[in-house]
């Protein structure tokens, strides 16, 4: 599991369930950061999370992913694996 970070802009409960997130990534041409979203699937054993997810729109959030592989084999794509965390609790976690 990564713990992953950025601002949650939408939380998406139709067919696919995904948390969309404004991040940036490295333009390598333009030799900068720049805006870009990202989508993190939402499996059916945390669907119960998604009201809570929802509360934290417009917030910068910590999550559990994990990278998974698609089915074409072309691709990576996130996974959620857990509710929104708490910084401080994990810091302090014994």
């Amino acid at each position: 599991m990564y713990l992953f970070t950025a601002e949650l802009i939408d939380v998406q409960d139709g067919e696919f369930r995904s948390l969309i997130f404004k991040s940036q990534k490295w333009d390598r041409y333009l030799n900068q950061n720049v805006p870009m979203s990202m989508s993190v699937g939402i499996g059916n054993d945390l669907a119960v999370n998604i009201p809570n997810y929802k509360k934290h729109i417009g917030e910068k959030i910590l999550i559990g992913v994990e990278p998974r592989i698609t089915k074409d084999k072309k691709g990576i794509f996130a996974w959620a694996t857990t509710d929104v965390l708490d910084v401080t609790q994990l810091l302090t976690a014994q």
